[in-house]
């Protein structure tokens, strides 16, 4: 991979932005930093403090693109430049120095005279400027927007404005000292240049190391720019099928695991070299066509697959997802022939109990979703006798611990505070019985003590709460305790009556 570093003024930056040689992929989040957090970056500016460097992409890119924010209308034609870490800081600087958003940045002289540290502050525009309307108004005031104070003739033309030449001097060497950053062609800014011709998936990995605001670039990102040249517009396919599939909001997927899907049904048909697998830059990898091609029988499917582990195991929420490698799977299976439902039960218990998908869950669906589609009714998995682990902690073991409480759901388990039976408009909560008292599961509560209940029940009964206080003692049965125990034999009814149950209304 091809890269270089090199150092750029903030005015050729904000050049580059102005004439719309500099733009952003797409995929980039919007400009969230508030009008506080641009005030710190121009005060680290003016002291000439480091205020991180900038990763770029060179051009021209097939990406879809879009402007910064309260910048010039791009093309693809005119880009040179791609922003890719670093767009609140350019943007911030840009609104402040062209004076281009809805927020005005200005210095106020006064307190920067008088050696304080909050000389600079912002206002909404439209109450600026019926404040201060002209330059001569504001240098009357001792204010400067910061576009008056970057560029030295607009400072002079403001500073033509103060009356006293004495105050004007003391002025010009504030200025000199405590802004000597907020000034044209003085600050540097550090930058890494990519080349243009990078690997979308080393882009995909670039952006997770980089990135530090909890906001991930994953495959869906990267796809929506890479598709859009083809026509297909993957978000609004998305947000098209939330219209269309309700059950989509109701366990609130990732688009990214439609995307999975595809990549095994490809596999499947055409072979390892049409798709290697699901990971991020092996879905990065199909071609283009077959994603489109097979977008709505994958969407489809995996829909189908959300109905029947809600319907048959439970899975009320994303809250009672154990892994959603496992929802693949229940897909696989019902793509195959004459599947049988006790069948796909009892792989989704069977893998539940083994904690299958804990570990390189990407690299075992393939293997079970080719082993599904090839074997179908045939591909047997051992019942689940093990039950030592039981008595792990809950907390260590989340996927066995979510699909209990789907299992639980399943069984039409009361919540112990309403009486009723939860339901998907529901958030879930895990908690513990011991000793008489439910409380919060801990790192050593095991998987046996546990009972779900909603959110709000969690919340009603805090930390610690009295069994003997319960509203409707009687729901704790329906979760298998009997005189706040369970009896071992409880686990083999779960999982039975899971098994060769029906479905939930």
């Amino acid at each position: 991979m091809e890269f270089k570093s090199v150092h750029y003024t903030i005015d050729s930056l904000l050049q580059k932005v102005r004439t719309s040689k500099m733009a952003l992929p797409d995929f980039q989040r919007d400009f969230v930093w508030n009008p506080a957090r641009v005030v710190e970056l121009l005060d680290s500016v003016a002291r000439q403090w480091p205020i991180g460097s900038l990763l770029l992409l060179k051009g021209p890119q097939t990406f879809a693109i879009r402007e910064i924010n309260s910048g010039p209308v791009v093309s693809g034609d005119d880009l040179d430049i791609y922003i890719l870490d670093g767009q609140q800081r350019l943007t911030s600087l840009y609104h402040a120095i062209s004076d281009v958003s809805d927020i005005c940045y200005y210095i106020k002289f006064d307190p920067l005279l008088n050696n304080e540290d909050d000389y600079i502050a912002w206002e909404k525009r439209e109450r600026f400027l019926r404040n201060y309307p002209t330059i001569e108004s504001r240098a009357n005031s001792r204010v400067a927007l910061v576009k008056d104070i970057w560029d030295q003739e607009n400072f002079y033309t403001w500073l033509e404005n103060i009356q006293e030449s004495s105050l004007r001097i003391k002025i010009v060497s504030a200025k000199e000292k405590r802004l000597a950053g907020l000034q044209s062609k003085v600050y540097k800014m550090f930058a890494t240049e990519l080349d243009k011709e990078i690997e979308l998936e080393a882009l995909a990995r670039i952006f997770e190391t980089l990135n530090r605001t909890g906001v991930r670039l994953n495959a869906v990102d990267l796809m929506v720019a890479s598709l859009y040249p083809s026509g297909f517009k993957l978000r609004d396919e998305w947000d098209r099928a939330k219209d269309s599939y309700d059950i989509l909001n109701q366990i609130n997927p990732d688009p990214i695991e439609i995307l999975k899907l595809i990549a095994l049904l490809v596999r499947v048909r055409y072979g390892k070299n049409s798709s290697a697998g699901v990971r991020q830059g092996d879905l990065l990898n199909i071609r283009r066509e077959l994603i489109s091609n097979t977008w709505n029988e994958a969407l489809e499917l995996y829909c189908s697959a959300l109905e029947f582990t809600s319907k048959n195991l439970g899975v009320i929420n994303e809250d009672l997802v154990p892994s959603w490698s496992m929802i693949l799977g229940v897909a696989g299976w019902l793509n195959t022939p004459n599947y049988n439902p006790i069948q796909i039960k009892k792989w989704w218990v069977s893998r539940a109990f083994e904690n299958h998908f804990a570990q390189a869950a990407n690299t075992r669906i393939v293997t079970d979703f080719e082993a599904i589609t090839t074997l179908g009714n045939t591909f047997e998995l051992p019942y689940p006798e093990n039950r030592d682990i039981l008595l792990e902690p809950a907390k260590r073991n989340g996927l066995l611990t979510k699909a209990i409480g789907g299992l639980l759901v399943q069984r039409g388990v009361l919540d112990p505070n309403t009486g009723k039976e939860l339901t998907g408009g529901q958030k879930i909560s895990f908690r513990s019985i011991r000793d008489l008292k439910t409380t919060r599961i801990s790192n050593d509560d095991p998987i046996y003590s546990i009972m779900i209940v909603s959110e709000r029940t969690d919340k009603a009964f805090g930390k610690e709460y009295n069994l003997n206080d319960l509203t409707h003692p009687y729901a704790l049965a329906t979760q298998g305790f009997e005189e706040y125990m369970r009896d071992t034999g409880f686990w083999d009814s779960l999982i039975t009556d899971t098994i060769f149950g029906g479905t939930r209304a």
